[in-house]
C-alpha cells in the first residue's frame, strides 16, 4: 500500500464524513462547521468567487473543477453560463452536488465525477478551478 492512497482513503473517509456540514455551512444552516467563524468565512470566499467568476465571462466556456466537494462552485460558474465539470473524492460530496444541481435547474450544465484528482485523467477545459 503506498503512502498516497492511504492518504486518498484517508481523505475520502474525511470529506464523506463531514459532507452534510460542509454543505450546511454553505447554506448557512448552522450545524457544527458554522459554529466557528468557518461559516463567514464560506460566505466572503462565495462573495469573492462570484466576483472573479462573473468577470470571466463564462457563458459557452468549459470549465473544470477539481476537488469541486458539494457543488457550490461548480454551480456558481453553470450559473454564468459555463459546462462544468466537477472531480471529487468524496461520494457524498457528489451526491449533494448532483442533488444541488438538479435543484438550482443546473443539472445540464455539470457534470460531477469521483476521482483523486491527483490520479485522474482531466479533460481540458477553458477554466481550471481549485479552491
Amino acid at each position: 500500500m503506498s503512502g498516497s492512497s492511504t492518504e486518498s482513503r484517508r481523505a475520502k473517509r474525511y470529506f464523506d464524513r463531514l459532507a452534510p456540514e460542509y454543505n450546511r455551512a454553505f447554506q448557512r444552516l448552522g450545524g457544527v462547521v458554522n459554529r466557528f467563524p468557518r461559516g463567514r468565512t464560506f460566505a466572503r470566499r462565495m462573495e469573492i468567487l462570484d466576483s472573479v467568476l462573473r468577470g470571466l465571462e463564462l457563458e459557452g466556456k468549459t470549465v473544470l473543477d477539481l476537488g469541486c466537494g458539494s457543488g457550490q462552485v461548480s454551480l456558481l460558474a453553470a450559473s454564468y453560463g459555463a459546462h462544468v465539470h466537477g472531480i471529487d473524492i468524496a461520494p457524498r460530496m457528489l451526491d449533494i452536488a448532483r442533488d444541488s444541481a438538479r435543484e438550482a435547474g443546473l443539472d445540464d450544465r455539470v457534470e460531477f465525477e469521483e476521482g483523486d484528482v491527483l490520479t485522474a485523467t482531466l479533460q481540458q477545459a477553458d477554466v481550471t478551478l481549485l479552491v
